[in-house]
């Protein structure tokens, strides 16, 4: 991990997981897959970081771990969400900005009627 070859890393973690489970290789698992960004990453990344903190409760790694880990499912949920309700804002935009043509020439008749006083506004006035 520290050479920086990560997917060798987190394949040695798995593998030392398959023979003994334990918090530290669990807790370091959980920190490779968010750094990786595989699949559901923040879920997964929850997951191995509750049962590194479940398999030694008095690891404060662990526990650091899975707070690092909710806190990253935090601002991915948060992020998806931004983006849903851009995607949302610039569909009504849209379909704002398309007027039929009977719409326009009525709008374009209403800006017509207008005194120039209106089109000046309230600080033209003064």
């Amino acid at each position: 991990w520290k050479k920086g070859d990560v997917a060798a890393a987190r394949d040695c973690y798995v593998s030392g997981n398959d023979v003994s489970e334990n918090s530290e290789s669990l807790r370091n698992l959980s920190m490779l897959v968010r750094q990786l960004g595989l699949g559901k990453t923040t879920d997964d990344s929850v997951d191995l970081a509750k049962r590194a903190a479940s398999k030694d409760l008095a690891d404060p790694e662990a526990w650091y771990a899975l707070g690092n880990s909710l806190v990253a499912r935090y601002f991915s949920s948060s992020n998806d969400q931004d983006d849903d309700k851009d995607e949302d804002q610039d569909e009504k935009k849209k379909k704002k900005k398309t007027l039929s043509k009977k719409e326009a020439t009525a709008l374009l008749q209403r800006r017509r009627r207008r005194t120039p006083r209106q089109k000046r506004g309230v600080a033209g006035a003064w």
